[in-house]
């Protein structure tokens, strides 16, 4: 087997498997979906939103964008075969998120009275607030865990430290909502970071890593160039946490507690049907890349393979919901939320897009380029919150949608610019006439959408779906295989049950 097949193949696995654990979690996210949206209504939604994100945004403050940095230096211990010092590497993290945790922790406390009058414009959320500190903590704690197991490459544990999570999320918080209200809404997002942490810390514990005694000044010393490019994260990342937060607040403003329920809803459904694919790129593209970050010909031939399997994935399921969006978006929530309809179609478009932006985007982490890394990431953000600002004063909900399309158009074009002038990246013609081909699917099925008789329209979009499914099949076998690929999987499986 050529190495190149080989490549796609690793490609295929990783996202395949995060892609059905993100699958699974989808399903349970759309049901927690569902009962937020029953039990809570759209104003309960905003509040929940509003509250976890202001957790998601003190978390990305203080956690020094350190889960994400030590993925570079331990992937590239273990890809030298220098596993002592990766594990030393880990006991420095593992030490550093204590601290960090707790900073952060600290931080939303004692800030809980001026949140709570931000948010809510009284002080009755103060408490609730306090009591979410705790939260921020056992994120960041459950979060370098993880991070440790995606370093080892140890997928199967990860992918069920994420699954189980997500089960145990749903069966704790159903029944909260449904006796407290929104009383439940802090216990719930308590018991979800908890849940997460004894999970990550339970499948770390099985992955049997030598622990060794680091003294504080040996944490803060070695520690050096995780803390030096994970604040270089941390800030690029919560200057999307804060863009995002920024544009709730306007929304909340101009349109009330309710449309920042339905805008939330909205893109969560883009996050995580996205997901399928973005997942895969977290947890397994991003350490594979930052092993051999320092061989131009492997990371293109590396970042172009993950872009074609990305694509080619997430193409069919792009077409597909936009046949089904009002269907779906009822199953999935309930005819309250059918307004975001439009918008979510609209930003259908804007996930092929990014599923090739993204690809390329890791290579400005996995190479460590700190200076780089903040300049784009804080421009970029400046203008998608600008564009979205623009898209909801012009086309409410609708204009959301459209905005995040045209930004994912111009990150595109930008990263690729960024990338082809810095490190010679480029794709090859081939997969230029794939991505072409692709878009143009999806944008027929989308005009579709508009046609008056439901007999023809649903016709159309069945022969596009067909068509779109075995064009990717197709491609995707040219490169994988698919019979040799799945004869191997299963012998596999053979093998390890004798």
């Amino acid at each position: 087997m050529s190495r190149e097949k080989k490549q796609y193949r690793q490609a295929f696995k990783a996202t395949s498997l995060f892609g059905g654990v993100q699958f699974v979690q989808i399903v349970i996210s759309a049901i927690k979906s569902k009962v937020i949206a029953l039990f809570l209504g759209p104003s309960g939604m905003g509040i929940y939103n509003l509250l976890r994100n202001t957790v998601e945004v003190t978390g990305k403050l203080s956690s020094f964008g350190l889960s994400a940095s030590s993925v570079k230096f331990i992937s590239e211990e273990f890809t030298s075969g220098d596993e002592q010092k990766a594990y030393r590497i880990i006991q420095v993290l593992q030490n550093l998120l204590w601290i960090s945790g707790s900073i952060g922790a600290l931080i939303l406390a004692f800030s809980a009275p001026f949140i709570s009058q931000l948010l809510f414009d009284s002080n009755a959320y103060t408490y609730s607030i306090i009591w979410l500190s705790l939260a921020v903590l056992f994120h960041q704690l459950a979060d370098g865990r993880v991070s440790i197991l995606q370093s080892l490459r140890k997928l199967q544990y990860l992918a069920k430290a994420n699954l189980l999570g997500s089960i145990w999320g749903l069966v704790v918080s159903a029944p909260i909502f449904y006796f407290l209200r929104e009383e439940g809404i802090v216990p719930a997002i308590l018991i979800a970071a908890i849940t997460n942490l004894l999970l990550s810390n339970y499948f770390l514990r099985k992955s049997k890593i030598p622990k060794e005694k680091i003294t504080k000044k040996e944490t803060f010393q070695e520690g050096v160039g995780m803390l030096k490019l994970g604040l270089a994260l941390s800030f690029s990342s919560l200057i999307s946490a804060l863009t995002a937060y920024l544009l709730q607040l306007y929304i909340n403003d101009l349109g009330g507690v309710a449309q920042v329920g339905l805008y939330s809803t909205g893109f969560l459904i883009l996050d995580r049907y996205g997901g399928l694919i973005f997942s895969a790129m977290a947890k397994d593209f991003y350490p594979r890349l930052a092993g051999i970050s320092k061989f131009r010909s492997r990371v293109r031939h590396t970042v172009q393979h993950q872009a074609f399997i990305a694509l080619l994935l997430m193409t069919p399921f792009v077409v597909l919901f936009l046949a089904l969006a009002p269907q779906f978006i009822q199953l999935l929530l309930s005819s309250e939320f059918i307004g975001i309809k439009t918008m979510v179609s609209w930003g259908m478009l804007g996930l092929l897009l990014k599923a090739t932006s993204w690809s390329m985007a890791y290579i400005i982490i996995a190479k460590g380029e700190t200076k780089l890394y903040i300049q784009t990431n804080v421009s970029f953000r400046i203008l998608e919150l600008t564009v979205n600002i623009l898209g909801y004063y012009f086309g409410g909900l609708v204009g959301l949608g459209i905005s995040f399309l045209v930004y994912n158009f111009i990150y595109l074009i930008g990263i690729y610019i960024i990338t082809y002038k810095k490190y010679l990246f480029y794709f090859s013609k081939e997969f230029y006439l794939i991505f072409l081909v692709c878009l143009s699917f999806s944008i027929l099925a989308f005009g579709l959408t508009y046609i008056e008789s439901a007999v023809l329209k649903y016709s159309l979009l069945a022969i596009v779906f067909l068509i779109t499914s075995w064009f990717c099949y197709h491609q995707l076998n040219n490169k994988l295989e698919f019979k040799s690929f799945v004869q191997d999987f299963m012998d596999k499986r053979k093998s390890n049950k004798e």
